[in-house]
């Protein structure tokens, strides 16, 4: 997904001329990209003169929240090992 960071935008249009999708246009003289229409040909990113444009990260918290638990119970896990073969030892 490509989204324009709108303190870097200047408004020029520049990608607004590039885009074969017309998926870019210019509000409140910044950029923005109709999502539906846009087909990530990323031209819009090598003629911007601020670099404005780029992949726009898609964050799931649900997912981000079910990794971390996944990892602390290893950590968990690891440290329970880790004990018991401290035991051992001794």
């Amino acid at each position: 997904m490509i989204g324009v960071d709108k303190n870097l935008c200047i408004g020029c249009g520049k990608c607004l001329q590039v885009c074969p999708n017309q998926a870019i246009s210019i509000f409140d003289a910044k950029a923005e990209i109709n999502q539906r229409l846009c087909s990530e040909c990323y031209r819009c990113l090598e003629v911007c003169p601020r670099e404005a444009i780029g992949n726009k990260i898609s964050i799931n918290v649900v997912e981000i929240r079910k990794s971390l638990q996944n990892a602390k119970d290893r950590l968990g896990s690891l440290k329970a090992k880790v004990s018991l073969a401290e035991k051992i030892e001794k």
